[in-house]
């Protein structure tokens, strides 16, 4: 008889993560995350199955007959709800025929169509239910004293059951391992952060799907395992130059969230985070590149979304935009290409948006009766742009600050009523500072810009990057807000 292809994913773990406002929960969540693999080697192991691949809460398995089949796919959503309540499972199976590629693709078909099914949410949140003050869910326990002794939803209790057993245990978090020196730890309060802006991180393979679903028959395990040990390593090389604490040396100002497959995502120090998404870009390209089983000689590349967000703002919204500036990220790439490319915004507004289009049209766009098709940024950027905007937040540090705060706010109101205002600031400035001033349009131009009116020129669009060179300034601390 032939073998049963099966495949459980856990939707939203992100979301499920982040459902709550604190860093130590935020850690027990992850921890969770990390020990389901285990749990499930260990169930399709005393089934007779094969783990194929298992990462960032998804499993595909080889299963020998229909009792295995029965045995997993019952016993495996109730572990996911026991170890991680509320977290969302969808499975779906197929028989593994010969043709190994119609087969797989059969069952993500499978697997597309088990997501969307409704999912039930426990328990009901009835009209006289009391509920989680952290998540709003109807709550189910009260956390033990000294963790604030709040009714907590399941998840939340969950979490906390973990921390707690990881600290009586004195077992480290398994992200630690990505630190060098034994001693660190990263960040399990926000108040580490100290005041201003964090950066909610996610980071995405680009086109990993298309080169899965290609992978000839026998090649997904090896590939899954080889993809997930670069993932690994690229974030431990970016990781490795994120500063410490200056008053506690043993923290390091960063939290991962997420890790597995070709995800990342992480909060880190907002000064740190564009260093530390450039090394996880380069790390890996240049690890991919090294591991046969992907066979990519060139490399894989991914694209990442930057939420610079005041501590404080809920991490399930941050991360609602970090994902989202990661598609627009890749959405920008050429259609024959996967370039690696980076794009961040800073929450400015009480009820922001959070889809990078809707940022776009509402905050980033010129708004008079000249402006059409004039944007505030010039984001995404592709590593080797992202080195010449850092070179253009230097080469601003000569200019005045007030004056180009200026320029963009005319920008902002009508770009046809900042050129006076910039032809001016240019004749000023090549008179009192010329050095200065050939370094800040020579900056310029190698962004694509034209020196003589700011703006680089697109097809019907014109954009520029002096606001997100100046948002550069005021993360390095180099200037107030903008």
């Amino acid at each position: 008889m032939a073998q049963i292809l099966y495949r459980a994913e856990a939707k939203g773990i992100q979301e499920w993560i982040l459902a709550s406002d604190r860093l130590r929960e935020l850690k027990g969540g992850s921890a969770i995350i990390d020990a389901l693999p285990a749990l499930a080697a260990k169930l399709v192991s005393d089934v007779g199955g094969k783990i194929i691949t298992s990462a960032a809460g998804a499993i595909e398995a080889q299963l020998p007959d229909e009792a295995a089949l029965q045995k997993v796919a019952s016993v495996w959503p109730l572990l996911v709800e026991i170890n991680a309540p509320g977290l969302t499972l969808v499975q779906a199976w197929v028989t593994d025929a010969t043709d190994a590629k119609a087969t797989r693709s059969l069952l993500m078909t499978e697997l597309a169509n088990a997501r969307n099914l409704a999912a039930p949410a426990l328990p009901h949140a009835g009209p006289f239910v009391a509920r989680s003050a952290r998540t709003g869910l109807p709550a189910s326990d009260r956390l033990p004293k000294g963790n604030g002794n709040d009714l907590a939803d399941p998840a939340v209790a969950r979490k906390v059951a973990m921390v707690n057993r990881m600290r009586t245990d004195k077992r480290r978090d398994a992200f630690d391992a990505l630190l060098d020196d034994p001693s660190q730890s990263f960040v399990e309060d926000t108040n580490d952060f100290g005041e201003g802006y964090i950066a909610v991180i996610h980071a995405d393979g680009n086109a990993i799907g298309e080169r899965i679903m290609a992978l000839p028959a026998g090649q997904l395990s090896a590939f899954s395992h080889a993809l997930t040990a670069a993932t690994r390593g690229a974030a431990k090389e970016a990781f490795a130059g994120v500063a410490a604490h200056k008053k506690h040396p043993d923290t390091v100002l960063a939290r991962p969230i997420v890790l597995g497959g070709d995800d990342l995502t992480a909060i880190v120090a907002a000064d740190q985070a564009l260093g530390f998404v450039q090394r996880y870009l380069e790390a890996f390209t240049r690890l991919t590149s090294q591991a046969p089983a992907l066979a990519a000689p060139q490399g894989l590349t991914a694209s990442a979304g930057v939420a610079l967000v005041k501590v404080g703002f809920p991490f399930h919204a941050a991360h609602e935009l970090a994902e989202s500036l990661c598609k627009g990220a890749k959405r920008s790439g050429k259609p024959t290409t996967s370039e690696a490319r980076i794009l961040f915004h800073r929450i400015t507004t009480a009820n922001p948006e959070l889809d990078w289009d809707d940022i776009l049209a509402a905050e980033l766009s010129a708004t008079g009766p000249n402006a059409a098709q004039a944007r505030l940024s010039d984001g995404p950027y592709c590593l080797e742009d992202l080195d010449k905007l850092i070179a253009l937040r230097e080469a601003m540090k000569a200019m005045p600050r007030g004056t180009i705060r200026e320029w963009l706010r005319l920008a902002a109101e009508d770009p046809t009523r900042a050129q006076p205002f910039w032809e001016r600031m240019k004749e000023v400035a090549k008179a009192s500072r010329p050095k200065q001033w050939a370094a800040f349009a020579n900056a310029l131009e190698e962004l694509g810009h034209d020196a003589n009116h700011g703006w680089k020129v697109g097809s019907g669009t014109v954009s520029t990057a002096l606001l997100d060179a100046a948002l550069l300034k005021y993360l390095a601390h180099d200037e107030e807000a903008v």
